[in-house]
C-alpha cells in the first residue's frame, strides 16, 4: 500500500500530476497542458496589458512630468462638492503651471465646475482644493442631480486632458467611503 507521504513526495519531485496504475480511474495529463487550462489565453492577456499601458500612456501624456495623486471627493449639505487633487511635479528643474478643473453635469448639462491654476516647483506636491457650490441640498442641486463627474488637466500653453471620469453613482459611492 502506497503511504500519503510517499504519494506527495513523488507529486512534488515530479512537478506535474503524478497518476499511480490502479489508484485512480483519470488518464494522465501533461502538466503543460494543465497549467495552459489555468491561465488564461495569451491574447487575454496581450489585450489587458495594451490597456493598462495605454491608460498609463494617456495620463502621461494628459500632463507630462506632473503625477496625479489621490483624488479626495467629500460632499457637504450645506457646502457644496469638493475634490482635493494632490499633484506632484516629477521634472527635474522646471516649475510648472497646472490648470486643474472640476465640473459636474446633469441630465441638463453642466451643474457647476470650478478650476484654478497651481505652480508646481520642481520636485514638489501641491493639494489643489475645488469646490462647486451649487451642488448640494441647501443649494440649486443636490448630489442625486450628478450623472457624470469629470476632472481635468492641462499646462500651461497645452490642451486639456481628462485625468479621470466618474459616473453619477460611481461618485456618489465614492464620496460616501
Amino acid at each position: 500500500m502506497i503511504k500519503r507521504r510517499t504519494l506527495i513526495h513523488a507529486f512534488g519531485a515530479v512537478g506535474g500530476a503524478t497518476v499511480i496504475a490502479g489508484c485512480s480511474g483519470a488518464e494522465s495529463t501533461d502538466s503543460s497542458e494543465a497549467e495552459a487550462e489555468s491561465e488564461p489565453p495569451e491574447e487575454v492577456q496581450t489585450q489587458d496589458q495594451e490597456q493598462d499601458q495605454e491608460q498609463d500612456t494617456q495620463q502621461a501624456n494628459a500632463l507630462p512630468n506632473i503625477t496625479v495623486g489621490s483624488i479626495n471627493l467629500t460632499y457637504g449639505f450645506s457646502s457644496g462638492l469638493r475634490a482635493r487633487i494632490q499633484l506632484t511635479n516629477e521634472a527635474e528643474e522646471e516649475t510648472q503651471s497646472v490648470y486643474t478643473q472640476i465640473e459636474a453635469y446633469g441630465d441638463d448639462g453642466s451643474i457647476g465646475s470650478d478650476s484654478t491654476w497651481e505652480d508646481l516647483a520642481a520636485g514638489f506636491s501641491s493639494e489643489v482644493d475645488l469646490n462647486i457650490e451649487s451642488i448640494g441640498s441647501l443649494s440649486d442641486y443636490d448630489i442625486d442631480d450628478v450623472t457624470e463627474f469629470v476632472i481635468t488637466g492641462r499646462l500651461r500653453g497645452g490642451e486639456s486632458e481628462t485625468i479621470e471620469t466618474f459616473s453619477g453613482e460611481a461618485l456618489r459611492e465614492r464620496v460616501d467611503e
